[in-house]
């Protein structure tokens, strides 16, 4: 009786979950940026393509760019919210009852929980996908699907806990890739506000554009909210004593057999499972664990587990198989070699961090995720 009554909770709990994945219903292709630079419009790009009920807008992503141009009011973006909102209202000739509004949160209550009550409620409602700006001001993504403990749409006050949330980042350039995570490793490593301010309209505040219905009051743009309900997450363990590599591969074989959801393993049945590479191995570590073709070396998708607890975290899939630089090579050559993930114009997803050398003379050598040097630039806003 006792078992059977475990039973009923566990099965309640589930069937409590509020999922939207506008996947399943939307066509939201995945688009890589063209240049450095131009993640707003490869998002605006997507968000064109993401209408529901088959109501698409396929523009390309230079024709997104110039229109983006015309709106945008700050010069110091690349694309900033009122160019990226301009481009979307103007190109988009069917709106499904609402319109794209951009929704910001001041820096000081808990703007990134806040925010994401808005995009869920959104996303729930009208069934968009949703543009955020991730890594302070640093670079704009496509939010496609969440899991939450709670319809927001019925729970008008918090919190609620997010649980999981999927996204198509337009990073790397020319591939992209699409990811499924835990709400802990989204406010972790992507949905934070800025770390300074800046000269900006926005320069303390966390930016979204969101589609909400015409008839909507729930948001006033000239009033950005300081307060209300939010979408909360388990905070990750960010420090300890980091796991072995070998423990790294036993973790990652019990998150196979049942972490991941059933359409992620069916794209890992393919692959074989890569080299764990530990990242940040002082901070904020974690295992990046790649699978793809052994024989040539090449990853099609990769796991990531926290370095601390083994934890599944996130899963990307790529656009495109890429070569992630092999460490053995270098440390061959007598190389010190560590992989780093400090979100910078030169790396904007944990899946693909860069590599930090050091000489003797401590001058530190900065590498992509492929091998090529790079002069770290971190990221003050979107570009």
């Amino acid at each position: 009786m006792r078992f059977f009554l475990l039973l009923l909770i566990a099965l309640s709990f589930v069937h409590a979950q509020h999922r939207v994945y506008l996947r399943q219903s939307n066509t939201i292709p995945l688009y890589s940026q063209q240049t450095d630079y131009w993640c707003g419009a490869a998002t605006t790009q997507m968000l064109l393509r993401g209408y529901p009920n088959g109501k698409e807008h396929a523009f390309d992503q230079t024709h997104v760019w110039d229109t983006i141009q015309k709106y945008k009011v700050e010069t110091g973006w690349a694309s900033d919210p009122e160019g990226m909102k301009g481009a979307l209202n103007n190109l988009a000739d069917s709106h499904v009852g609402g319109f794209w509004q951009i929704f910001w949160w001041k820096k000081g209550y808990n703007p990134g929980p806040n925010l994401m009550y808005w995009i869920a409620r959104g996303m729930t409602e009208l069934k968009f996908p949703a543009h955020a700006t991730v890594y302070g001001h640093g670079h704009a993504l496509v939010v496609t699907g969440l899991t939450t403990s709670k319809n927001p749409v019925n729970v008008p006050s918090g919190p609620i806990n997010l649980i999981n949330i999927e996204v198509h980042n337009p990073w790397p350039p020319n591939k992209g890739e699409k990811v499924y995570m835990t709400g802990s490793h989204w406010y972790s490593r992507y949905f934070y506000p800025p770390n300074s301010p800046s000269n900006s309209k926005w320069s303390e505040c966390m930016l979204a554009t969101v589609h909400i219905a015409k008839n909507s009051n729930a948001f006033k743009e000239e009033l950005p909210i300081t307060q209300g309900p939010v979408l909360v997450a388990p905070k990750l363990q960010k420090q300890g004593e980091v796991i072995s590599t070998a423990v790294a591969k036993l973790k990652m074989h019990e998150v196979l057999k049942g972490k991941i959801r059933e359409s992620d393993q069916q794209i890992l049945g393919g692959l074989t499972m890569l080299q764990p590479i530990l990242v940040n191995k002082n901070h904020q570590g974690y295992y990046l664990i790649p699978f793809g073709n052994v024989r040539t070396n090449e990853s099609s998708a990769a796991i990531i587990l926290n370095a601390y607890t083994g934890d599944f975290e996130a899963m990307s899939v790529f656009g495109k198989p890429f070569f992630y630089l092999n460490e053995r090579e270098y440390r061959v050559k007598n190389i010190n070699i560590e992989a780093v993930f400090s979100p910078s114009k030169e790396c904007r997803s944990p899946f693909t961090p860069l590599w930090k050398s050091v000489s003797s003379f401590d001058e530190a050598v900065y590498y992509d995720y492929e091998g090529n040097i790079v002069t770290l630039e971190k990221l003050t806003r979107e570009n």
